[in-house]
């Protein structure tokens, strides 16, 4: 869903002026996102903003808009920097040969239809036309790959589908892919929640759940990461349980016909959310929120789907 930039420092550093017409262009509600490539890549963007002479103002708000933008707009790259090539370009081409980069934003131009300056960038330029929504195959390995950016730059992440079901593989795949993908991009230290509908027709006593999950769930769930299952019921004459969404504390996406997996030719259109709209759909799921009632305790499930109940409000 996300297309990935790799930005020259000594480009965005160039000025004020030009930092924040960059800048503002990345987001994962823009749907582009700013390599961090080399790791220290927002240090040299500040090493280029002083050599380029910067006002002391214009500095400062450089530096603020790096911190702001850490997590929504910058992500961890996983591409080697630095073998034996000294200029940012001639390092950019080799990672971009290995694992494409969308496009190369440059200082100076160069005969190279994926390198382009910032002085020839705008919104309607090829390079940066970045969708809103696109179908997405209902595959787990599609449906990962459409949130694994988002997921990998997160600290916390909510699923949200009113028919998730753990017992099930359609489920439960997409989940597991998912995860797999994340850790071995290494990431760490991931809490994830899942929110579900009640359906009490159908759908297993919380007991049951907690003492049989380890048949679903056995060995899939890193270590570092953490699973918590809550089940909630609509309140009469309240908000209806029905939409999906993957909403995380840096962005979220919606995801039209849920987190499941089908046998192709199957598709659900997954879409862009803003940030503020995010957050204000987590909080519906928050300790305290009165949206909705949970319904009963909530699940934490380890590792090797050993499963334990939790205070509500335990996060």
């Amino acid at each position: 869903m996300h297309q990935e930039y790799a930005v020259e420092p000594a480009a965005i550093g160039s000025s004020w002026e030009t930092f924040r017409y960059l800048i503002e262009k990345f987001g994962f509600q823009e749907g582009r996102l700013i390599s961090r490539f080399p790791k220290r890549w927002e240090r040299q963007v500040l090493e280029a903003a002083k050599a380029a002479e910067v006002s002391d103002m214009a500095y400062a708000k450089i530096v603020e808009k790096l911190k702001n933008k850490k997590r929504t707009a910058i992500i961890k790259s996983g591409r080697a920097y630095g073998s034996g090539l000294d200029a940012w370009v001639a390092n950019a081409r080799v990672a971009h040969a290995v694992k494409p980069f969308h496009a190369i934003i440059v200082q100076d131009d160069h005969d190279d239809d994926l390198l382009v300056t910032p002085q020839n960038l705008d919104e309607k330029h090829p390079l940066m036309l970045a969708p809103t929504t696109r179908n997405v195959s209902r595959t787990p390995q599609a449906l990962a790959d459409a949130c694994l950016l988002l997921l990998c730059s997160a600290r916390e992440v909510d699923i949200v589908d009113p028919y998730f079901d753990i017992q099930t593989a359609r489920f439960t795949d997409p989940l597991r892919t998912l995860l797999a993908l994340a850790y071995d991009s290494e990431k760490k230290d991931l809490f994830i929640r899942i929110h579900f509908l009640t359906n009490v027709k159908r759908r297993p006593t919380v007991e049951y759940v907690r003492q049989n999950v380890h048949q679903w769930v056995d060995n899939w769930v890193p270590d570092s990461f953490e699973l918590h299952l809550y089940e909630w019921e609509e309140l009469p004459d309240g908000e209806d349980f029905h939409d999906r969404f993957m909403l995380c504390d840096c962005g979220g996406l919606t995801i039209g016909a849920g987190f499941s997996a089908e046998v192709e030719p199957q598709t659900t259109n997954v879409g862009l959310m803003d940030e503020k709209n995010v957050q204000e759909l987590r909080a519906r799921f928050a300790p305290g929120a009165t949206v909705y009632r949970q319904s009963g305790p909530a699940i934490r499930v380890k590792s090797n789907g050993d499963a334990e109940y939790i205070d509500p409000i335990d996060q």
